[in-house]
Formats: C-alpha cells, sequence, structure tokens
C-alpha cells in the first residue's frame, strides 16, 4: 500500500464509519486477488494499483452495510465474551 492508499482508507473510514471501514480494509485484498490472479498469469505483470479494489469494497460495503455490520458485531461480541471469561 502506498501513501495514497491510506488517505483514500482513511476517507472511506470517515465516511463509512469504522465498522465498514474495518469490513473495507478486509474485503479489499479478496477482490484484489480475484482480478490479480488472472492478469499475473496473462500479461505477466507484478504491480497491480490497489485503490480500485479498496473503492470496489467499499462499494460493496455500502450496498450490504448490514450484513457487514453483524459480522464485526458478532465478532466484537465474541472477543468480549473470551476476555469476560479470562
Amino acid at each position: 500500500m502506498g501513501f495514497g492508499d491510506v488517505k483514500l482508507m482513511g476517507v472511506i473510514g470517515g465516511f463509512l464509519g469504522w465498522k465498514l471501514g474495518v469490513a473495507t480494509f478486509f474485503l479489499a485484498p479478496f477482490l484484489g486477488l480475484l482480478f490479480g490472479i488472472p492478469k499475473l498469469f496473462l500479461k505477466k505483470e507484478h504491480v497491480i494499483p490497489y485503490g480500485p479494489f479498496l473503492s470496489l469494497a467499499a462499494f460493496i460495503c455500502i450496498l450490504s452495510k448490514g450484513v457487514f455490520i453483524n459480522i464485526i458485531d458478532s465478532y466484537i461480541n465474541a472477543f468480549a465474551y473470551l476476555l469476560n471469561a479470562l
């Protein structure tokens, strides 16, 4: 990630909130893999821009924000339960 990607992630996190920002951060690499692996084998290029995949992941998070917020909340609840058990 370059510094432009960091700035883009900051804008996405500020616009969508921290929960969807985390979901975007973890969804973008998988989208990059879907497009990057065929490009690597077909064109032999090793440089793949990351910003478009961050933007696409943010768009997907906007469209299905209820699902991603429920996933983040379930992880937070599980982590809190584990901390209380200790």
